[in-house]
């Protein structure tokens, strides 16, 4: 998606049309070569935004033709936020690729709608079939780009496609949003390759039809009844994470996981926070930009701004995501002061934290960039820590943690009280806590070199 003048436009269509006339006179060879240009075509004028002078509205044409603003920020805005950021867009095309010992399926199954690279945020989870439950919400929260990267080995790569069908076409309240704005990639173990049905291809499995007269899919199932879990394979919740990040169509990604809900207008506040201070954008280190991550009982309404964060806090009803487990994990620098800090309306940095001292092993949820370190992709669900090294790895290159002042992300409802993870898979917590220190750590080290106070 590209923003240009509306003299810029005119030309441009005037210029295509006068292609089309020319193209009377044409005799094709063959009815792929006419198709072929017509996809192109197509695609170019659904590559385009247009705004009319500073004060206007962006505006966004989809694949269906309508034109709308884009998370109701001004041209003048998105020009300064392109201008801060400096990145350059890519389309959302889909190939087969290799990652390791897995075959990723990139933009399986395409959002309607795409973005610049400066114009939005893209929300990134990994995840299988069974957690697709949790979409509707969070696509209902986030409004923007979401990419999904979903673990299908063996007899789930079936079920996981007739999901993907059913929540963009079941769902009467959100499968609109659904199509405009999720990409789904599917990937497997290369030794645990999905059957095919009727000699088809798997790359042309899916079918974007479903007929809605059933429960959904992915409701109701148990994990041990999945095929991943009946053979024994962990999840590579690291593979899943770097290719719904790597995938992403825009500059700023929000590294999380699929069942945490965001605080709702984050991304225009966050855009606009980015237009209005560029000195956020880019200094002497690299930075993210951290949401504090709280969890709440069983409730049906999740707070959808600070006040209603705050009224929760207030009444025990809300608490700090993991606080009985593993509290430093998640603990930003002055948690009080945040907590009772009044909400304003824009949003900011509330302060700069690092990932030393009390804070060393910090596990934020944040928004970041595809530059930043990739997630290790050796390290399993199962095993947990796997986030710890690309702690350790910004904690090298001195990265800044900008505590943001208004926004924040929470669980899926439910308080965890106790470590039933670590239990169930107390070997591989092992397997993983050596690797940690006995491999990645030398090899962070001597790939950034060593910085005081690190931890791993």
């Amino acid at each position: 998606m590209r923003l240009v003048s509306r003299t810029s436009l005119y030309l441009l269509l005037t210029g295509f049309l006068l292609v089309i006339i020319t193209l009377v006179n044409i005799q094709w060879r063959t009815i792929s070569e006419f198709q072929h240009f017509a996809n192109v075509l197509n695609d170019t004028f659904n590559d385009i935004a247009v705004f009319d002078g500073e004060n206007s509205s962006s505006l966004l044409v989809d694949s269906a033709g309508d034109i709308t603003s884009i998370h109701n920020l001004t041209g003048d805005e998105l020009l300064k936020v392109k201008h801060a950021v400096n990145c350059e867009g890519r389309r959302a095309e889909f190939n087969v690729g290799q990652r390791g010992e897995y075959v990723v399926f990139y933009n399986f199954v395409k959002a309607t709608k795409s973005f610049g690279c400066h114009e939005s945020v893209t929300f990134t989870a990994p995840a299988d079939y069974t957690f697709l439950d949790n979409l509707p919400t969070l696509v209902e929260r986030w409004k923007g780009p979401v990419s999904v990267a979903l673990y299908a080995p063996g007899d789930d790569f079936e079920v996981t496609l007739k999901s993907i069908a059913y929540i963009r076409h079941c769902l009467p309240n959100s499968f609109d949003d659904i199509r405009d704005l999720v990409t789904f990639h599917v990937f497997f173990h290369q030794q645990h390759v999905p059957k095919q049905k009727n000699n088809r291809p798997l790359i042309d499995a899916y079918t974007d039809t479903y007929t809605c007269d059933g429960p959904a899919p992915y409701k109701n199932v148990h994990p041990k009844d999945t095929y991943r879990r009946k053979h024994d394979l962990l999840f590579p919740i690291n593979v899943a994470r770097n290719t719904a990040r790597q995938s992403a169509q825009t500059h700023y990604v929000f590294a999380a996981d699929i069942e945490l809900y965001p605080s709702v207008n984050f991304i225009p506040k966050f855009m606009k926070m980015l237009s209005v201070h560029p000195e956020h954008v880019r200094g002497t280190r690299p930075r993210i930009y951290v949401l504090p991550i709280f969890e709440i009982g069983d409730t049906k309404h999740v707070p959808e701004n600070k006040t209603e964060l705050q009224a929760k806090l207030k009444t025990g009803k809300a608490q700090l995501f993991h606080k009985r487990i593993c509290a430093s994990c998640h603990a930003i620098p002055n948690l009080t002061q945040w907590e009772k800090q009044m909400e304003t309306e824009d949003l900011d940095v509330f302060t700069i934290g690092k990932r030393v001292g009390k804070h060393r092993v910090w596990e934020a949820f944040y928004v970041g960039t595809k530059e930043d370190p990739l997630f290790d992709e050796r390290y399993s669900w199962e095993g947990q820590g796997n986030k710890m090294s690309q702690g350790f790895a910004m904690c090298l290159l001195d990265y800044d943690y900008m505590i943001l002042n208004n926004a924040f992300i929470i669980h899926k409802p439910g308080i965890k009280h106790s470590k039933e993870q670590v239990k169930s898979f107390a070997k591989e917590v092992r397997k993983s806590d050596a690797m940690l220190k006995q491999v990645t750590k030398p090899m962070l080290i001597s790939i950034y070199g060593d910085r005081k106070g690190c931890f791993l």
